[in-house]
């Protein structure tokens, strides 16, 4: 029943990712961790972000901006490393509560005023170091992202 319930949530949540460009880490990790222990939660996730965004790489190929994947794609990979490598170390209630900091971080950043960035290569490597570390450690870099 668990593995029906987390496959399912995958699917949900692979669609609403597509649908609104993030959130899938928002669904599947809080869900997965109803289940089992949020270190597998994690792990599961990742693997389950690797497909999901092969899938949408195939289907929104054409519209891909490939320079900017470049600047953002370089910084994520040794990030992700690195806090997937701290994510080992911690205690399990510590990465709990990261995780629900990260998603109070997410809300607060969604009620507050935008402020407009020219998106340049520092700007865009940072963002992506951030995103990378974020996701290697919780799993989710959705907030990150979504900021």
């Amino acid at each position: 029943m668990e593995i029906t319930l987390l496959t399912l949530t995958a699917f949900l949540a692979s669609i609403f990712s597509v649908l609104v460009g993030f959130g899938a880490g928002l669904i599947f990790i809080p869900i997965g961790s109803l289940f089992l222990p949020i270190k597998t939660v994690i792990a599961l996730a990742t693997t389950f972000f690797i497909g999901n965004n092969i899938w949408k790489s195939l289907f929104f190929w054409k519209s891909i901006n490939w320079k900017l994947v470049i600047w953002i794609g370089l910084f994520p990979i040794a990030f992700t490393i690195i806090g997937a490598s701290i994510l080992l170390l911690l205690p399990t209630d510590w990465i709990e509560k990261g995780l629900g900091l990260l998603l109070l971080f997410y809300v607060w950043d969604k009620l507050q005023l935008k402020i407009k960035l020219k998106l340049r290569g520092w700007r865009i490597a940072l963002g992506g170091a951030l995103y990378g570390f974020f996701s290697g450690l919780t799993g989710t870099g959705g907030p990150v992202k979504a900021a």
